[in-house]
């Protein structure tokens, strides 16, 4: 059965309450098969509920994928609302209330970049669990688009190299080689550029350094690397390494992070993803 199948299957069971919507699928063939109490969807084959070839698709709930995200997510990223937003639950409406806490902190698009990974997540354990094979990537799963800022002078988008969330580079779209070149307004509006960039990795990592780098060897047009080292990192690397307690080697460490994680390996814990910081660094930098 193809991942994209599976999406689609599921978010109808789940877009109303349970048992409302039901969908099957065949496990030889990958077919799913619908049914709505609201009617106009019916095409439930005869005789499925006594064939071992079909499995019924869960709902969201089934998957404890409610408040157990909220949950995860908030303690994740904001540990310091985690009180205000129990207080949203204790009263209804607290789904409205939440996405409405969402949006003033600018936390929406991080949010369902979150929901939208837990839940394939999810999908793929309970397609394990019950035997039925997976084909192929979801079109979700595609690489995420790491763009996160832009104008006429500067882009800044994540590493596509590393997978380390809120590495990003900053790079110059007029063609200059270094510093040297530079005129004082766009040295100038490149110091701005880089605070601000800066000051947007560090609310969403929380790092004790944020290095910049500029290497230019292979890329020669003027770039920057803005790497945040964070505590769970410093602690990765020095588990990994042997490195000692003192002042750590801070290149040493930041070659250590692109050859060992890659992109798309899990981040050290308490790191959000890589989506999830695009998606807020975004939200602080006005969007690409």
């Amino acid at each position: 059965m193809l991942l994209d199948d599976l999406e689609l299957a599921f978010e109808f069971v789940s877009s109303a309450p349970p048992l409302t919507n039901t969908a099957y699928v065949s496990r030889s063939t990958g077919k799913v098969y619908s049914r709505s109490e609201y009617g106009g969807v019916d095409d439930l084959p005869e005789g499925l509920d006594e064939d071992g070839d079909y499995l019924e698709i869960p709902h969201r709930n089934d998957l404890d994928l409610g408040q157990r995200l909220v949950w995860e997510f908030v303690e994740q990223e904001i540990p310091e609302h985690l009180d205000r937003v129990r207080g949203l639950f204790r009263r209804r409406g607290a789904y409205d209330r939440f996405k409405d806490f969402l949006g003033e902190h600018r936390l929406r698009e991080a949010w369902h970049a979150f929901e939208a990974a837990r839940t394939r997540q999810a999908l793929r354990e309970w397609a394990a669990a019950v035997g039925l094979a997976i084909d192929g990537l979801s079109a979700r799963d595609a690489p995420a688009d790491l763009r996160i800022w832009q104008d006429d002078r500067f882009t800044v988008e994540h590493s596509h190299e590393c997978g380390v969330p809120g590495y990003v580079v900053l790079r110059l779209t007029v063609p200059v080689g270094s510093l040297a070149e530079l005129d004082p307004e766009l040295s100038r509006s490149l110091g701005e550029a880089l605070t601000r960039t800066a000051q947007a990795i560090g609310q969403v990592t929380g790092p004790e350094r944020v290095y910049c780098l500029s290497f230019c060897e292979v890329d020669r047009r003027l770039h920057f690397h803005l790497f945040p080292r964070t505590r769970a990192l410093l602690k990765a690397y020095r588990a990994a390494t042997g490195a000692g307690t003192g002042p750590p080697n801070g290149p040493t460490l930041f070659e250590w992070a692109r050859t060992t994680l890659p992109a798309g390996t899990s981040p050290p814990p308490g790191l959000p993803s890589v989506e999830v910081a695009c998606a807020r660094l975004r939200a602080l930098l006005g969007g690409a």
